[in-house]
């Protein structure tokens, strides 16, 4: 087998599939959670998500995501975008069954965050000056299954029992 031979057994032609790198739709995914540290990238420090989708037709797509939970001295920043992101955190803690750190989390904490499948709900957010798409943001957590839509339905009420009338009952 040749270096230029290809899994299908098939010669490089240098015919080049475009692979898209748009951003996912908004949309509930299944996903795999393969990297969650503290990144810090000139003046802003957040928590840095890699989120792998594992079912439907996005499988084995990577998200990069970020939750914003130190943010305090950026233009853009908001109390309530932080506050939002650290609830997102503590629910993400939560259905990963990892008991939250004292303070602030490190590496060591958030690492327990992964390898669990969870639900997340993706949205787009769009570049200020092109408002192109350029990435995706977490809107939500859920645990496994229970995203909008795909849960069980709640078991119904019983209903009374019909009872079969008597044969004197009967009118005829």
């Amino acid at each position: 087998m040749s270096f230029w031979t290809q899994s299908n057994g098939e010669q490089a032609t240098g015919d080049v599939k475009e692979n898209s790198m748009d951003p996912l739709v908004k949309d509930w995914y299944t996903c795999m959670l393969e990297e969650v540290a503290n990144k810090e990238w000139e003046d802003d420090r957040y928590i840095n998500i890699k989120a792998r989708v594992v079912a439907g037709p996005m499988q084995n797509r990577v998200a990069f995501l970020k939750l914003k939970v130190y943010e305090t001295n950026s233009k853009y920043y908001k109390a309530e975008a932080r506050d939002n992101a650290i609830q997102k955190l503590v629910k993400l803690y939560g259905i990963c069954k990892v008991k939250l750190p004292n303070g602030e989390p490190d590496d060591r904490s958030l690492a327990q965050l992964t390898d669990k499948p969870l639900d997340i709900l993706l949205d787009v957010w769009k570049d200020q000056d092109t408002k192109e798409p350029k990435g995706n943001f977490i809107v939500n957590f859920e645990a496994r299954g229970e995203k909008a839509g795909t849960a069980k339905p709640s078991p119904k009420k019983p209903q009374p029992k019909q009872e079969d009338p008597d044969d004197d009952q009967i009118p005829f």
